[in-house]
């Protein structure tokens, strides 16, 4: 029964060779091997991410960041995704239980904290929103972002939180030679029987740790680290922007030859050469090469004619397949043309927001990330510590943390501002998170406001004195009229 459905499978699919044996590993089209593909498909295998990872990520992040200090392209990229991401000041916090002191202390300690380097950071150079924008630099062109949280040196407190943030360059991450060949530490991460990381090897960037080979262990709970996932139990990530070198490299290697060819040909300015066979080249003693004077006539001799080479390039496709291009080296981060090239010429009002859409959905995934992994980890650790110096109350049973990220301005602000009216009447928002989208803390705006009215009202009490009336009169005993 088995041979006789095998044959059918054969004949079905013209699969069946000379002899009459099957291969079964033609039945689908994109496993077949020919002349045409067998060179594109050459270095294909399923090979495991940790070992493809292990054998070509120091290559890989040297060409990345290579490309990204000479490329214009990829720099912007960079800077424009980690700016979209984490805005100008991070995500607004704001802590919602059924405890209003909780609630207050832990947000007064906390927003000190976040946004102080010399409280936040460990070398006190970097605020929370800073180590962001670095962590998610680091992804893009390195694989991985790494914070080890540390403990600040009791003469170095200025807080009741002791709790500082340490970036760690991947590079960093290394097995120690003692521990090369052990089943469980691969590529700097010492892992249990399940996959579940336990520690991580930081060498010193410089000094005698990095020299001897050897590296300082540190608990899994003290880290943080944040990569793409491509496989389960995957151990470090590939810099986002590894697929997208090729293109760009290619691209900007494409525009080099472009401008060369262009160059020489501008510089050709004038060639002379003869059809007539009456004219002895010998008989001409001139030199090879005249320097001709702008605004003049120059005499050529009798059968010799003047030309001027046509510049081809840039060629007639120049622009339209530079964007193509440039369409492959954003796709890998999900960045639209017009983000690549800060560029809405060929765009209108609808095409712009239409391209943006996947862009905006990757930048809000991405911040979901970086929330869950990375900020609540650190705001939990922050509570825990205020909880056990009786600073805050314990923490509820109930109640979480609110993350609200910036979001994109709109083209129309007038449109916008309607959309979020409309919002708020029908109740699926709420002013607080309508104010944290723009960077703007709904508290800090009602206590500015109550201060400009109670200023404004300072400041008329004094003009209606000086008028001499009171109680709406006009000093005379009559009513003042509008």
């Amino acid at each position: 029964m088995i041979g006789g459905l095998m044959d059918h499978l054969a004949g079905a699919f013209g699969l069946a060779n000379p002899g009459g044996a099957v291969n079964l590993s033609n039945i689908l089209e994109s496993s077949r091997t020919n002349r045409v593909n067998e060179s594109h498909f050459a270095s294909a295998t399923d090979t495991p991410i940790n070992t493809v990872i292990a054998n070509t990520l120091d290559t890989v992040r040297g060409r990345v960041a290579y490309e990204i200090l000479n490329n214009p392209i990829l720099s912007g990229m960079v800077k424009t995704f980690v700016d979209d991401l984490v805005g100008p000041d991070g995500p607004t916090i704001d802590i919602d239980s059924p405890s209003d002191e909780y609630n207050a202390g832990l947000l007064h300690y906390l927003n000190e904290w976040w946004t102080s380097p010399d409280l936040c950071d460990l070398n006190g150079e970097l605020t929370g929103p800073d180590h962001l924008k670095l962590g998610i630099r680091q992804v893009l062109q390195t694989g991985d972002m790494i914070w080890q949280l540390a403990t600040a040196r009791p003469m170095d407190l200025r807080s009741p939180i002791s709790l500082r943030i340490h970036a760690i360059h991947p590079r960093r991450l290394a097995t120690p030679w003692a521990k090369v060949g052990s089943g469980n530490v691969a590529m700097g991460v010492e892992r249990n029987a399940n996959g579940r990381p336990e520690a991580y090897y930081i060498e010193e960037e410089d000094g005698e740790l990095a020299a001897a080979g050897a590296a300082k262990r540190v608990p899994a709970k003290d880290i943080i680290h944040i990569f793409e996932r491509l496989e389960p139990n995957q151990i470090r990530g590939l810099p986002r922007l590894q697929a997208a070198l090729n293109p760009a490299a290619e691209l900007r290697d494409y525009d080099a030859t472009v401008m060369d060819a262009a160059r020489v040909a501008t510089m050709l300015a004038v060639l002379l050469y003869t059809t007539s066979d009456e004219v002895a080249h010998s008989q001409w003693t001139a030199p090879s090469s005249l320097e001709i004077q702008r605004s003049q006539m120059t005499t050529l001799p009798p059968g010799w004619q003047a030309s001027q080479v046509t510049p081809a390039n840039p060629p007639p496709i120049y622009s339209e397949f530079r964007r193509e291009r440039l369409k492959d080296v954003g796709r890998a981060i999900c960045m639209p043309l017009q983000t690549v090239q800060l560029d809405s010429t060929r765009h209108n009002y609808s095409s712009a927001r239409m391209d943006r859409q996947g862009y905006t959905k990757n930048i809000r995934a991405e911040q979901a990330v970086a929330g869950r992994l990375a900020i609540l980890r650190v705001i939990f650790r922050v509570g825990r510590e205020l909880e056990v110096a009786r600073l805050i109350p314990p923490r509820p049973a109930e109640g979480h943390v609110m993350l609200t990220w910036p979001v994109f301005e709109h083209v129309d602000p007038l449109k916008e501002a309607n959309a979020a009216r409309v919002r708020l009447e029908s109740q699926i928002t709420s002013r607080t998170q309508e104010a944290a989208h723009f960077g703007v803390d709904h508290e800090d705006t009602v206590i500015q406001r109550k201060r400009e009215r109670d200023a404004m009202v300072g400041a008329e009490e004094p003009a209606k004195a000086s008028s001499g009336g009171t109680n709406g009169t006009n000093g005379k005993g009559k009513t003042n009229e509008a």
